[in-house]
């Protein structure tokens, strides 16, 4: 006679499904435009490193690939005063902080003398997705959001 056997065995259940998490979701980055004289045009930039964001990956087979992609979302700026991508730097390491940004300011003033000019141009905030796409050697993805909102001071 055989002995019984009770229990369960679990069948082999393969990796956990890949994941991706970041160490920081969102960044304010504060402009000065009062850098600008306002009978003048001009040029406000950010730093690389002012928006830094890490990606962790996690499951999957274990080798990982990431890339980062830069979109404005949203950019409140008018009349001559706007905000732009400067350069969006390295997209292919799991730490993403060399993308930089750049306000144009409109003068504020024009004319001899000088006089307000009508509508003024104008600029507040612009809004950016970072997103990461991690993928592993089977082809399988995740992706994670970082906001970046430049916000004039």
């Amino acid at each position: 006679m055989l002995p019984a056997m009770i229990g369960c065995a679990q069948q082999g259940s393969g990796p956990a499904p890949l994941g991706l998490s970041l160490n920081v979701s969102s960044t304010n980055i504060a402009v000065d435009l009062n850098s600008v004289p306002p009978d003048q045009s001009g040029t406000v930039d950010t730093n690389a490193g002012d928006a830094d964001s890490t990606a962790t990956a996690s499951g999957g087979d274990g080798s990982y690939s990431f890339a980062w992609t830069v979109t404005e979302t949203a950019d409140d700026g008018a009349n001559g005063s706007s905000c732009a991508i400067l350069s969006e730097g390295t997209k292919t390491n799991a730490r993403y902080n060399t993308a930089t940004f750049r306000v144009t300011v409109g003068a504020q003033l024009a004319g001899v003398p000088p006089a307000p000019v009508n509508p003024p141009p104008n600029f507040g905030q612009a809004t950016y997705r970072l997103r990461c796409t991690v993928t592993d050697g089977n082809g399988d993805t995740a992706t994670a959001d970082y906001t970046v909102n430049v916000v004039a001071q």
